[in-house]
C-alpha cells in the first residue's frame, strides 16, 4: 500500500527505525484532517505531525519520554510488571542502536554517540538522527523485532 492513502481504515504496517535499526513494529495512517500519525503495535505509543518525519520525529520524543517515565517509576519501586517489560524491551533495542551507530562512527574514524543528540529538545531530535519508515514485507514485523 503507498502510505500516502493510509486511512484509519486501512492502514499501512511497517517499523519504525533508527539509522535503520528496527525499534518497534507500527502502523501508519493520514487521518481525516490531513495529519500524519504513527501508532506502534507493541506498546502504547504514537506520534502524529504535518508530515510523515514529523510523526516519526514526534513517535521517538514519546518513546524517550517514556522510558524517562518508566525509569523514574522503577527507582521509586512504583512500576508494574508490565512498564518494566516494555522498558526492557525498548531500551534493549535502543541498545542495538546505540551499538550499531557506534560500529559505523569507529569504522568512519567519528567520535561521539547518537545520545549525545538525543538529550536535544524533541524538536532538534527529529532534525538530527534518521528516523525512518520501513513498510512492512515479509517477514512480519514481529519476526524482525526480537526482544
Amino acid at each position: 500500500m503507498d502510505g500516502s492513502r493510509a486511512t484509519r481504515g486501512e492502514p499501512e504496517p511497517g517499523t519504525v527505525s533508527f539509522y535503520d535499526v528496527p525499534v518497534a513494529a507500527a502502523r501508519r495512517m493520514i487521518d481525516d484532517v490531513g495529519t500524519h500519525v504513527v501508532e506502534s503495535t507493541e506498546f502504547d505509543l504514537y506520534g502524529e505531525g504535518s508530515s510523515l518525519q514529523e510523526a516519526l520525529a514526534d513517535f521517538a520524543g514519546h518513546l524517550n519520554d517514556y522510558l524517562a517515565y518508566v525509569v523514574e517509576l522503577a527507582e521509586t519501586g512504583g512500576a508494574t510488571d508490565n512498564e518494566l517489560r516494555v522498558g526492557v524491551r525498548l531500551a534493549t533495542r535502543l541498545a542495538r542502536v546505540h551499538e550499531s551507530r557506534q560500529r559505523e562512527l569507529e569504522e568512519r574514524g567519528v567520535i561521539g554517540t547518537i545520545f549525545e543528540k538525543a538529550v536535544r529538545s524533541r524538536r532538534q531530535r527529529g532534525q538530527h538522527i534518521p528516523i525512518t519508515w520501513h513498510p512492512a514485507q515479509p517477514p512480519t514485523t514481529s519476526q524482525l523485532l526480537p526482544v
